[in-house]
């Protein structure tokens, strides 16, 4: 069976390719073996505008039985402290909109759908219908083009979307696998609190690691 792995840049994918062995297999991809699946793995770039042109041209190929996400994002919760891993059932596109006296008008305010997913019209908060058997804390996602490092811009997000993790990425990966008839998983490693920015304070490297661990024990033993 073939798999899509995708993170967005190499850090987040170093521990994973050596684990699994993978080869590669041109300019931002891997393929080999991961338990049973045929993996390919994927760099698809920060930001939710090259992950959409990756996952585009990924689609128009051989679709994979299953794709999965994962990479780090900041945390929302106070469970989900940095170095925790979390599976995000949801993802919201957290500045797609119109500003206004009032605030942000989201796409179904403005009347304007992403996409209709079974005549269901789609709007800025996608759901993943799926669910993995790793057991791991489940959180909803939100996907800016700018993350958060303000107190203020903290309290925002939190009152508008009601967020557990934040990412760069996510909403892309949800709407280019529903839209396209993937099913599909994304796990995310907590790399710092979302809040005033403090570099100081984030374990990036930590929280790679701690994810990609999480996803090869899942492929090699039966979770995913």
């Amino acid at each position: 069976m073939k798999l899509w792995l995708a993170a967005a840049v190499p850090l987040e994918t170093a521990l994973l390719r050596e684990r699994l062995g993978l080869r590669p297999a041109g300019p931002g991809r891997w393929q080999g073996r991961a338990g049973a699946w045929d993996a390919e793995l994927l760099h698809t770039g920060i930001g939710m505008a090259q992950a959409a042109f990756s996952l585009g041209l990924a689609c128009a190929g051989e679709r994979p039985a299953l794709a999965v996400q994962f990479g780090i994002a900041g945390s929302y919760r106070e469970d989900l402290p940095p170095g925790a891993v979390a599976e995000v059932v949801s993802e919201c596109f957290g500045d797609l909109g119109a500003d206004s006296p009032e605030g942000l008008l989201d796409l179904e305010a403005m009347g304007f759908p992403l996409f209709e997913l079974d005549g269901v019209p789609q709007y800025n908060r996608l759901h993943n219908p799926r669910r993995s058997v790793l057991g791991l804390p489940l959180a909803a996602g939100l996907t800016v083009n700018t993350v958060t490092g303000t107190e203020a811009q903290r309290e925002a997000r939190l009152r508008r979307w009601q967020p557990d993790v934040e990412t760069m990425e996510g909403g892309a990966f949800f709407l280019a696998c529903l839209r396209s008839g993937i099913p599909f998983l994304e796990l995310r490693g907590i790399s710092n609190r979302a809040e005033t920015r403090n570099r100081a304070a984030w374990k990036l490297r930590e929280a790679a690691e701690a994810v990609q661990e999480t996803v090869a024990a899942g492929l090699l033993g039966g979770g995913i």
